[in-house]
């Protein structure tokens, strides 16, 4: 009986079947990723502040864009999991008060939530890209010239996949950004804290819609240009590694 390196090896069509199931996995892996990758401007408090300096809108009196990076550090430090509260206090005239109500306090717990959830899919992404390296790797024979076009073969067609599915996703959610937004929320709260007065909530005149919109196409840029240059890099890995295809072709005649 052959073993399952011998028989990828030997058969195109077990081997095509294969490298169709690990471009699967590698792009369920991606996809895995691209939350923690989307959420990773909101731990910047630097970035923050840029985006409340630009979008910030009908703040109650006395919050003026000087408070904005003291706001930014408390939000993006929270999210990212170095401190307890997200609460920041920030003086009007002479009296330092909190700046967030306790409902946008109890938004933002369920935020982070969200956030510690897409760091945990993140590593289990990384996971299903790191498996397909050892299959490589035993089909290869430890051979590494062949394992690494292997991997880089399926890494470049999960790349594809995955610009794809990022592609129709965009397409969709800015046909109707605002409906996009509300289904975001009804979805993945299950509350409704969400649900924030923009005349006296700090929290949504800190970020009123145009805000999203523009850290979502400023991140969903990042993240393409990211997974465009990884595409790149496995395309010119499997041209100069065209030479270890020859060494399937021939095991494949030779079991035929």
């Amino acid at each position: 009986m052959r073993s399952f390196s011998q028989a990828i090896r030997t058969s195109r069509g077990t081997r095509v079947k294969f490298a169709l199931l690990m471009i699967l996995v590698m792009a369920l892996g991606l996809m895995l990723l691209l939350p923690e990758m989307m959420m990773m401007p909101a731990r910047n408090p630097q970035r923050l502040t840029e985006l409340f300096d630009l979008h910030a809108s009908g703040t109650p009196p006395g919050v003026s864009p000087d408070h904005h990076p003291r706001l930014a550090d408390a939000l993006g430090d929270y999210l990212a999991g170095k401190t307890r509260s997200p609460q920041a206090w920030i003086y009007l005239g002479d009296t330092e008060e909190p700046a967030f109500t306790q409902r946008e306090v109890a938004h933002l717990q369920d935020v982070r939530e969200l956030f510690q959830l897409a760091r945990s899919l993140a590593f289990l992404g990384i996971f299903l890209l790191l498996v397909p390296i050892a299959l490589a790797v035993k089909i290869a024979q430890c051979n590494p010239r062949p394992a690494v076009f292997l991997y880089a073969r399926w890494l470049m067609f999960a790349l594809l996949l995955t610009l794809l599915l990022l592609g129709m996703l965009a397409l969709l959610v800015m046909v109707d950004f605002t409906g996009a937004f509300t289904v975001f929320h009804q979805v993945l709260f299950d509350n409704e804290l969400w649900r924030l007065n923009p005349q006296s909530d700090l929290l949504v005149q800190l970020m009123p819609e145009p805000f999203f919109v523009d850290y979502f196409l400023t991140s969903l840029s990042g993240i393409s240009l990211t997974l465009v240059g990884l595409l790149a890099l496995c395309w010119v890995v499997s041209r100069a590694l065209r030479s270890a295809r020859m060494i399937f072709q021939q095991e494949e005649a030779e079991g035929g």
